[in-house]
């Protein structure tokens, strides 16, 4: 599972050159929280909440159980001392990233999707964000604060109540304010038409001091949903893109077929592109579509995989359909 558009103007998307400038920068590995009781504060933000708990834990001793009911209400933790994440913010490879398990009884019970495995013709289900975004709020020891609205990739898993991870690149929460209008204003959610990127917006000066020292984290769904997180940590990934080559596969008119892509990016949230014409335009989006052809006729089908971020290369694969009478 992990965490798939964001708001527009909240993401950060660095130049192509901006990575290979910057692979001498040491590895980054920061533990923000791992179960232990003594190392965060719980409270509330708007109607939502973090408490501990004891019944659903995966490392030390406890988790923390977050209740949102939507992106302006969630659950804030506190940390006891605040983390520098100085070297996170000077590194463009690293992430922030939790492991959670999403609980049943949200919108709809226990999140789950379903995943076709072309070999086989066979779908089965495995675990599911129940969000399409959500937001994070960092504030520092200094007072100030990074805001983050994105969308949410869970990569899938065999057991639909499995733990999964959520991360978003410290590098997006360097972006330089938004034009006026072109975010929402303070307590209202974001229009559904702006979930497409907005062009990269120049990246703040790094973090120093108390200004690069994490004091509270703040998260929240898009719904209504209680989930578990086990810990909280930043990591360096320089992981490129891969996509598995697609099933070869014969068509008929009007007879639809399923298409299916598995990738891999690291921590990386995952956008899926399709071509179904060779006119290199986009005409589906998602790991799995489905499509049909009106006219018989040698179709290029073609899948490319893009990091929400643009913090990586796509890359891309592609299979021709022979469509028959």
């Amino acid at each position: 599972m992990l965490f798939a558009l964001a708001a527009a103007g909240l993401l950060l998307a660095a130049a192509p050159g901006a990575r290979a400038q910057n692979q001498e920068v040491p590895p980054v590995s920061i533990t923000l929280y791992s179960g232990d009781p003594g190392s965060v504060t719980l409270g509330g933000w708007g109607g939502g909440r973090a408490e501990a708990n004891t019944e659903t834990v995966l490392v030390g001793s406890e988790s923390i159980r977050v209740t949102t009911q939507g992106l302006y209400q969630g659950g804030l933790i506190t940390f006891t001392q605040p983390i520098n994440l100085a070297p996170a913010f000077a590194n463009p490879n690293t992430y922030l990233r939790m492991q959670v398990r999403f609980a049943p009884g949200g919108a709809g019970g226990t999140p789950t999707q379903e995943i076709f495995d072309p070999s086989t013709g066979e779908v089965r289900r495995a675990a599911a964000s129940p969000f399409d975004r959500m937001r994070f709020v960092l504030t520092m020891a200094d007072g100030s604060r990074h805001e983050l609205i994105r969308p949410v990739e869970v990569k899938g898993t065999d057991e639909p109540d499995a733990w999964v991870y959520i991360a978003f690149p410290v590098q997006a929460l360097l972006r330089k304010p938004a034009p006026p209008g072109a975010t929402p204003a303070a307590g209202t959610a974001p229009a559904a038409e702006e979930t497409v990127p907005a062009p990269a917006p120049a990246a703040r000066a790094l973090p120093t001091g108390d200004a690069a020292r994490l004091s509270q984290l703040a998260i929240f769904g898009d719904r209504y949903q209680q989930f578990f997180i086990s810990d909280i940590s930043v990591i360096t990934d320089d992981t490129d893109i891969n996509v598995d080559p697609l099933e070869e596969q014969v068509g008929f008119v009007g007879a639809a077929l399923v298409f299916s892509a598995t990738a891999e990016g690291g921590a990386s949230t995952l956008r899926y592109e399709w071509d179904l014409d060779g006119d290199k335009k986009t005409d589906r989006t998602g790991n799995t579509i489905q499509h049909f052809w009106r006219k018989p006729g040698k179709y290029p089908v073609t899948v490319t995989v893009s990091d929400v971020d643009g913090l990586k290369k796509p890359a891309s694969t592609s299979v021709t359909i022979d469509v028959a009478e």
